[in-house]
């Protein structure tokens, strides 16, 4: 529901005041689905829109699309029972409203301790395959002379 000093600022603004309902309808719904999702996954869903009895969901990957497809039925049984008319539930991957940029392997480098540690830890060791893994992995992250 629309807040008091809410209303009092959209004043007489009928316009304002209709979409202000909407928007508090769209929070409400997105609310209710997120209150069916697991919380891991709740936080994934970004919005919600309808179409027709559709309702649209916006998410930020595939495998939170995936999970929402598995639950539409208790999606749509809470929608529902919240007094909402909804017939089908389309997921959507909105990858532009992703918050984080994930970080490429090959952004990631070790600190020059670590390396330390690293290559003492080598030394130490008998020849074989952790060392072999060790030394190839001191090779990837060596200061590269430019």
């Amino acid at each position: 529901m629309l807040k008091k000093t809410t209303l009092k600022q959209v004043g007489n603004d009928r316009q304002l005041a209709s979409l202000m309902h909407q928007v508090d309808d769209l929070a409400s719904v997105l609310a209710q689905v997120r209150g069916v999702l697991p919380p891991a996954m709740a936080s994934h869903c970004l919005g919600v829109a309808w179409s027709g009895d559709t309702i649209l969901i916006g998410v930020s990957g595939s495998a939170a699309a995936s999970r929402v497809r598995q639950l539409a039925p208790q999606i749509l049984a809470a929608l529902q029972v919240g007094g909402w008319k909804a017939t089908a539930i389309l997921p959507k991957v909105q990858v532009g409203l992703q918050s984080t940029k994930a970080i490429r392997s090959k952004d990631l480098h070790l600190k020059a301790g670590a390396c330390v540690a690293f290559s003492e830890l080598s030394a130490n060791l008998e020849d074989g395959p952790l060392r072999e893994a060790i030394t190839s992995l001191l090779n990837r992250h060596a200061p590269k002379d430019s």
